[in-house]
């Protein structure tokens, strides 16, 4: 609420008359302030009267009783102003620490991270180069598993090939001694030529088999025989060894009455020979 124009005007007259009526003025410096206020703001009648008020109390040594008041609250404020700009550095101080941590962290952060990135790319590159490795022994082991197959079969085609080979060689002639079995000695000589070679001699005109005691084996065999003189049906033939011919036996009368089976495997029939003819067989 505003106080009125002519009340102000009022209470300053009374306070001019205690003024200067009172002795002790010391309880009117807490009016210094208003009076104070006045001057600034009031208005001209009344700005004048406060200055007068004002101008006797100082006369008179009366200040404003918060001059006191106003220092300590001064100190007060400096002192809160002081406080707050402390506080305000301690903030500023932990804010900046924080800031240095904050950015020492980050600092930390991206060191690891880094530090994680080149551990993590020397493990790939580890692993790569494991992998590689790993996949060359293969290659290499698969490729020596591929050679010694591929040694393993030449072998064994080697091998194959030699037998064959030796199969298909020719075995060098053998001397077998000759042993004849001689069925009927009164028509039938034996005579030695060059001790290899036998001269047989038949001495009657009749059917005689003679054979040789000589086992076949596998292989092949040959023998070289001459025919000489007048001779009728004469044959050259392999027979069983658990046969044996007697005397005055001829090798196609089995032939001809289907014993053959029983001694003869096969039989050179009908020979046309002329003296001194060799048959080879």
């Amino acid at each position: 609420i505003t106080t009125p124009y002519h009340v102000k005007c009022g209470i300053l007259d009374v306070l001019l008359k205690l003024i200067t009526s009172c002795d002790d003025l010391e309880p009117t410096s807490i009016l210094i302030p208003i009076l104070t206020e006045l001057q600034k703001n009031g208005q001209k009648e009344i700005k004048k009267k406060s200055q007068n008020i004002f101008f006797l109390l100082n006369a008179k040594g009366i200040n404003s009783p918060s001059s006191e008041f106003e220092s300590e609250s001064l100190k007060e404020k400096e002192q809160k102003i002081q406080q707050l700009e402390e506080q305000k550095r301690i903030q500023e101080t932990e804010i900046n620490k924080l800031k240095q941590e904050n950015s020492k962290e980050k600092q930390e952060k991206e060191k690891e991270r880094i530090e994680k990135e080149r551990k993590d790319s020397e493990i790939n590159k580890l692993k790569q180069e494991n992998s590689k490795e790993k996949q060359e022994k293969e290659r290499e082991r698969n490729e020596k598993e591929r050679k010694e197959e591929e040694n393993k079969i030449l072998k064994e085609e080697i091998k194959k090939m030699k037998k064959e080979n030796e199969k298909l060689k020719p075995k060098p002639p053998q001397d077998f001694p000759i042993a004849i079995h001689n069925p009927d000695p009164s028509d039938i000589d034996f005579s030695d030529i060059d001790g290899k070679m036998k001269k047989i001699t038949k001495k009657e005109y009749k059917n005689n088999t003679i054979s040789l005691s000589q086992i076949l084996e596998n292989g092949i065999w040959e023998i070289e025989t001459e025919f000489s003189g007048d001779l009728d049906y004469p044959c050259i033939g392999v027979m069983k060894d658990s046969f044996n011919f007697t005397a005055e036996q001829h090798s196609t009368n089995y032939s001809d009455n289907g014993m053959m089976e029983k001694f003869i495997i096969r039989i050179i029939r009908h020979l046309e020979i002329k003296d001194i003819q060799q048959v080879r067989k």
